[in-house]
């Protein structure tokens, strides 16, 4: 009476491993086959890293861990200094990315930014390299200040399931040393948040992809990354349920 069961087992594990990856690199390009369907790129740099990150998140209920799929940008050799980070972020069943979007406690420059035709959240921060995903990666390749300055996009999906994070980023000048200014506008700031937003080209709809299968890259960080994944809470549509 087994066997049948067994038969359907094995047929629904063969077809999970034919089906096609969903998300992932493709190309030059960071991409999802899956809602919402995207290609995210950074033209003017080459993907130098890329994989998939389980960083464990401090909740409400303990540690959960999203999945991260993520690239890494650098100049090409001779160009400007400097690095781009592109993440698609999905939650476990049951839970829900936070609406808060802070990059840090000394966000500033915040404002709303359009990729692709749909509005991201934009702030302006400080990432120091203690607390980078990618810092070991930099210094193997003989790359990389002790601070960037980092402009972030993010935008939630799909009711707050998925999580798209654009960081655009640039060695932090000596003049910023001191810290970010907090009130009016400055003109470097200004400066470089618009370099920040031509950085990026992103596409949604487009969902064809011939996508890789991630890796866990052995210099990259998994603590590095929550603050890249920022904070994620119980779905409350799963914690009040009507079973009657």
């Amino acid at each position: 009476m087994f066997r049948p069961l067994m038969i359907l087992g094995a047929l629904l594990l063969s077809v999970a491993a034919c089906a096609p990856l969903q998300r992932g690199a493709s190309g030059d390009a960071l991409v999802s086959a899956a809602k919402p369907p995207l290609a995210i790129t950074v033209p003017a740099m080459t993907p130098v890293v890329s994989g998939v990150a389980t960083p464990q998140l401090y909740t409400e209920l303990g540690f959960k861990a999203p999945r991260l799929y993520y690239r890494l940008y650098a100049p090409a050799a001779g160009a400007s200094t400097g690095q781009a980070v592109t993440l698609i972020g999905e939650v476990p069943e049951g839970w829900q990315w936070s609406l808060d979007l802070s990059a840090s406690l000394r966000d500033v420059d915040k404002g709303t930014v359009q990729f692709g035709g749909r509005d991201f959240e934009a702030v302006t921060h400080v990432v120091d390299v203690a607390d980078d995903a990618f810092a070991t990666f930099a210094a193997k390749n003989g790359a990389g200040p002790q601070k960037w300055l980092a402009r972030r996009f993010t935008r939630l999906e799909e009711f707050r399931k998925v999580k798209v994070v654009l960081e655009y980023r640039e060695p932090l000048p000596d003049s910023l040393a001191g810290g970010l200014p907090s009130f009016g506008e400055d003109e470097r700031l200004a400066a470089f948040a618009k370099r920040a937003e031509t950085a990026f080209s992103l596409t949604f709809g487009v969902s064809a992809f011939d996508v890789a299968s991630p890796v866990v890259a052995a210099d990259v960080s998994q603590r590095g990354f929550t603050n890249l994944a920022g904070r994620m809470e119980p779905d409350t549509r799963y914690l009040f349920t009507d079973d009657r």
